[in-house]
């Protein structure tokens, strides 16, 4: 951290094909939500800058999102693009037959393989429950055997998101970047320190060739 306070995180975004992954990293970044589908191929890159106040103090934290597909096909390429990164979203879609298997599967894939910069810890690791616009989902989302079933798997956090209307995603990237930052604290500098930003740096912008 430098006296200006600037961060800038690699952050994992990870989840099966129709999520709705790279909706909810287009909502976030750019405000912008499309109804096209178009697949991630092997891994999108965007980033956003957010501003904290932490122990009395502006800290302006970069999150470049590394939105990896979510195709079976691909799950052999994912290791490389894991490395160095400081924090993972798992996304889910709320709809799905198979949401608490889906969310545990890719669970046990980040907490097998990704792991802090230099460290043998888990990066923290947040659950969005997509797609919650939706009746249907909203309704999954409210019963308690649903709720009861994700809180089973003991993830760091949960919320639920939309990428059409934005519920729950600036709650989402607050909440990672002080998590990430907590887990920076008390550690060696060597070990885990996060890259230093220029406090002008300009945005990157979300690819438009996909969008889940």
């Amino acid at each position: 951290m430098d006296s200006n306070g600037n961060y800038l995180f690699k952050v994992l975004v990870v989840g099966c094909c129709a999520a709705g992954k790279t909706c909810c990293i287009r909502k976030a970044v750019s405000n912008q939500f499309t109804t096209e589908y178009k697949t991630t191929i092997g891994v999108d890159f965007a980033a956003k800058t957010i501003k904290l106040r932490i122990k009395d103090k502006d800290v302006n934290v970069c999150i470049q999102f590394w939105d990896i597909a979510g195709q079976e096909y691909y799950s052999q390429l994912s290791r490389a693009y894991y490395k160095g990164a400081y924090g993972c979203f798992i996304v889910s879609d709320l709809t799905s037959d198979s949401l608490c298997q889906d969310i545990k599967t890719w669970k046990d894939e980040v907490k097998s393989k990704v792991m802090l910069p230099s460290s043998d810890e888990p990066v923290p690791t947040i659950l969005l429950c997509n797609k919650i616009d939706l009746p249907k989902a909203k309704d999954i989302w409210e019963r308690d055997e649903t709720r009861q079933q994700i809180d089973s798997l003991q993830m760091d956090e949960v919320i639920a998101t939309s990428a059409v209307t934005g519920q729950g995603l600036d709650e989402a990237m607050t909440l990672m970047a002080k998590k990430i930052i907590a887990k920076l604290e008390g550690k060696p500098q060597s070990g885990l320190s996060p890259i230093v930003i220029p406090l002008d740096e300009p945005e990157m912008q979300v690819k438009p060739k996909s969008c889940c």
